[in-house]
């Protein structure tokens, strides 16, 4: 009987000692509000709006479906819009105007035998209730109804979003070409033979003053000698 009674009360002491430690483990496992509040920091990705298809460097034929995603948190209104990429400033031109989201992810349809073909800007341009503004842009887009589609197709060209305030982005140093004119040298041209100079000119007069008085002279000498044959011929008659 009293070992029993010994064996209860080590046995209930036992119990009195754990119970407090178990307690005091459960509690050092919970944060507490105040040190949760200081050390845990909530993350979470912004939901912005997107345009799955068409995609960079796509070339679109007739009519096509644009699909998307639209965030519903503060929707207050959407634009769908076209621009020509080669544009500055570019202007753009109202494909469809959103007033709800769409159940599914077909945002609007394209009917691209209306415009020339080119390379076109797609654009998804959302409007919150706070009037702020999100938007995202598809460039690159080949229009291809009147034109042969070039047989390989160009690398897609990853859809630029528009940044948020205070994220200035970095000026593109674009590389000026400098022209270097190249002075231009005079060929000279070759002497023509058929020329003549004053020299030339001087010289054939005197060659032909020569050749006049040549003959003169062997004239003289022939009338001279006739003239005195003749005299002679007339003393032996």
């Amino acid at each position: 009987m009293n070992n029993r009674f010994l064996l209860a009360l080590i046995a209930l002491v036992l119990l009195l000692g754990l119970y407090p430690q178990t307690n005091g483990r459960a509690q050092d496992g919970t944060p507490t509000p105040d040190a949760a509040a200081g050390t845990v920091t909530p993350t979470s990705t912004p939901d912005l709006p997107a345009i799955l298809a068409p995609v960079g460097g796509q070339a679109l034929q007739g009519s096509l479906p644009i699909e998307g995603h639209i965030p519903p948190a503060g929707f207050a209104g959407a634009e769908l819009s076209f621009a020509y990429q080669a544009s500055s400033p570019q202007t753009w031109f109202l494909i469809a105007e959103l007033n709800q989201i769409p159940d599914n992810l077909v945002l609007a349809q394209w009917d691209t035998t209306t415009i020339t073909d080119g390379i076109y800007v797609l654009r998804l341009l959302v409007t919150n209730v706070d009037g702020s503004h999100s938007s995202i842009m598809i460039p690159g887009l080949r229009v291809r109804n009147y034109s042969p589609v070039e047989t390989i197709t160009p690398t897609p060209v990853a859809p630029t979003a528009t940044p948020e305030p205070g994220d200035t982005p970095l000026p593109t140093m674009t590389p000026t070409a400098t022209i270097t004119p190249i002075p231009l040298t005079p060929t000279p041209l070759p002497l023509n033979p058929a020329q003549i100079n004053r020299l030339d000119i001087l010289a054939n007069m005197g060659k032909g003053a020569l050749a006049t008085l040549a003959f003169l002279s062997v004239l003289g000498i022939y009338q001279t000698i006739k003239v005195r044959i003749r005299g002679r011929d007339d003393r032996l008659s």
